[in-house]
């Protein structure tokens, strides 16, 4: 069995200010991780920073999470949203998440 954590157990403390994102790939390194999840509002940083932090701490982007608005709206929206959802998708492909996760509807 593998241990994994999403980044999203050390977004609040990410978001006030008390943690770098290299911060929480240490501290999931340290506390037993063998891989993290990666959600699409967290970490800002660029995939290729995020794919060199897995790399430097051993933790595999086993998955990015993503939401999605493609149950509202109308058609329009529905193609702008598609759009960006494949986006979405390079950039997993870049960190080499081997999952993509992806909520219907975003909850924030």
């Amino acid at each position: 069995m593998k241990f994994g954590f999403s980044i999203y157990s050390l977004w609040n403390a990410m978001r006030r200010g008390e943690m770098t994102v290299e911060e929480a790939f240490a501290w999931i390194a340290e506390n037993g991780g063998d891989h993290i999840e990666i959600i699409d509002f967290g970490p800002q940083e660029e995939p290729e920073k995020l794919a060199e932090l897995s790399q430097k701490y051993n933790l595999p982007i086993s998955a990015y999470s993503i939401g999605s608005m493609l149950a509202q709206g109308d058609e329009a929206n529905y193609e702008a949203e598609l759009a960006r959802l494949k986006g979405q998708i390079d950039k997993a492909r870049i960190m080499g998440a081997k999952l993509v996760r992806c909520d219907m509807v975003r909850v924030m």
